[in-house]
């Protein structure tokens, strides 16, 4: 059997038994395809995976079956597309013609930028401030709420923004005994825009 592999271009005709695998023509050639693949890289081709339809849908030629589709393998640094094609014989299964190309770039694991806190366009002012409003929506009647500007702590929070802690302590209404709270802030890192607020009595 004559395998021809095409990287980068550059042809590589290899000669060798011809190998009989049973199942459609496309599993058939999938087997190859995977078999020549890790002959033409070794260790550095690994989890070999082909995409539909296109290499279920075999063309009928005089010398068989021909398959074409496409796929990527997993190299040492990354994802790698390829196209292939191959040729099975109907009645004995032996595959002939073997072609895979390498098609891209290799596709590199996107790396997300580690989050860092940052108080340019950050307002602990309006944090406060939303928190006395929800703070006052909650509780009608209640005065002398008193905000610790000490306690603030910024905090990674989902898609990128910024949380800002803090607590305090507020009287629900006149002649109440003062309890505490917190409240959390959430707003966009890079703009400071105002997302939500949510507060907690601490009994």
């Amino acid at each position: 059997m004559k395998i021809q592999f095409q990287c980068g271009g550059i042809a590589l005709w290899l000669c060798a038994m011809a190998h009989a695998h049973a199942g459609t023509p496309a599993q058939t050639c999938e087997v190859a395809v995977t078999e020549a693949i890790q002959k033409a890289r070794g260790r550095n081709a690994q989890q070999v995976r082909f995409i539909a339809p296109e290499n279920t849908k075999p063309a009928q030629t005089p010398d068989g079956a021909k398959v074409k589709g496409q796929g990527r393998y997993q190299g040492a640094s990354g994802a790698m597309p390829f196209t292939y094609s191959c040729t099975v014989d109907p009645q004995t299964h032996e595959t002939t013609g073997v072609v895979f190309r390498e098609t891209g770039v290799v596709s590199r694991p996107v790396v997300e930028k580690p989050w860092q806190a940052d108080l340019t366009h950050l307002s602990p002012e309006v944090c406060e401030a939303a928190a006395a409003a929800a703070l006052k929506e909650q509780f009608p009647r209640v005065v002398n709420i008193m905000l610790e500007a000490k306690a603030r702590q910024l905090k990674p929070a989902p898609g990128g923004h910024t949380y800002l802690w803090g607590q305090g302590k507020l009287e629900r209404a006149v002649g109440m005994r003062p309890v505490a709270f917190t409240y959390r802030c959430e707003l966009e890192t890079g703009s400071g825009k105002f997302i939500g607020i949510q507060t907690d009595l601490v009994e």
